[in-house]
């Protein structure tokens, strides 16, 4: 069974559209020290694309995500910001 990482800060994205989702999600990643968690919550239908995406490319790691209700929840950990 796996568990849900631990997040040190959350975030509700709810309601805002790529782009401007993901502007604010890297909005309050540049506010966090290396190694927290970020808890993401969205509903926006292109979120797991964008956000997985843009991580990959920033090398901060998607630690687990999952859609419950149209609601898309995501843990990232942060890395050195590229």
């Amino acid at each position: 069974m796996e568990t849900t990482p631990t997040a040190t800060h959350t975030s509700d994205f709810s309601g805002l559209r790529c782009p401007h989702l993901l502007l604010a999600v890297i909005k309050q990643v540049r506010q966090l020290r290396p190694e927290s968690v970020l808890q993401i919550v969205a509903d926006d239908l292109n979120a797991p694309s964008s956000i997985t995406a843009w991580a990959g490319q920033c090398g901060h790691e998607v630690l687990d995500q999952y859609e419950e209700n149209g609601t898309f929840v995501f843990y990232l950990k942060v890395t050195s910001f590229k």
